[in-house]
């Protein structure tokens, strides 16, 4: 059995007990208040351990049917499955986009004793 299939095989097992796997969740603004306000909601009430702000950050997309180009911020957001929810709705109440990304990520945890602060910290 490969090591990847190991890993299906662990995420599968965890899933089906009920145990908590792990996300990022990532948006993106083009304002650093937001990003910033987002964040300390998010560590503060716990229901994320860490987030991370990426600056300098170029986006290509259409809107209103024109190529648009922006800079922006990406905020990652390190969170336990339990609250995806919660954070998306606190992301959606505080974004300053009309229709904000909001996407996520199953994280897998390769430093145990991170896994142990991820968890005493949200």
């Amino acid at each position: 059995m490969s090591n990847l299939q190991k890993y299906i095989d662990l995420i599968k097992h965890n899933y089906n007990k009920g145990e908590n796997l792990y996300y990022i969740i990532q948006t993106t603004t083009n304002d650093k208040n937001t990003a910033l306000k987002i964040s300390k909601i998010l560590v503060k009430e716990k229901i994320s351990a860490c987030a991370q702000i990426v600056e300098n950050v170029i986006s290509t997309y259409r809107w209103n049917e024109n190529i648009e180009f922006q800079n922006e911020y990406i905020l990652q957001i390190k969170c336990k499955k339990l609250n995806l929810k919660k954070i998306i709705n606190i992301i959606t109440e505080n974004h300053n986009y009309d229709v904000p990304e909001i996407i996520y990520f199953s994280m897998g945890i390769a430093n145990e004793k991170y896994k142990i602060w991820l968890d005493k910290n949200c």
